[in-house]
């Protein structure tokens, strides 16, 4: 399978959702991480990381979602 053929809508739709929901957990353990830290510690990056890390996991869910129900 050449990397176009992999790219295209519809091809190995699984396998790309695999690295959506990994990618997802991933981002899941780092927005906990910096949730509890802020919780701690007042400090703004925590915050920052926080936004940033939850805006990504709820991309990486929704890409997830659309891999698995097309």
């Amino acid at each position: 399978m050449t990397p176009r053929a992999f790219c295209q809508q519809g091809e190995s739709e699984p396998l790309k959702g695999c690295c959506h929901a990994t990618t997802a957990a991933l981002l899941a353990i780092m927005t906990v991480y910096n949730v509890t830290a802020l919780a701690y510690r007042r400090e703004r990056h925590l915050l920052f990381n926080s936004v940033i890390y939850s805006a990504g996991l709820f991309l990486e869910l929704k890409k997830t979602y659309n891999h698995f129900t097309s």
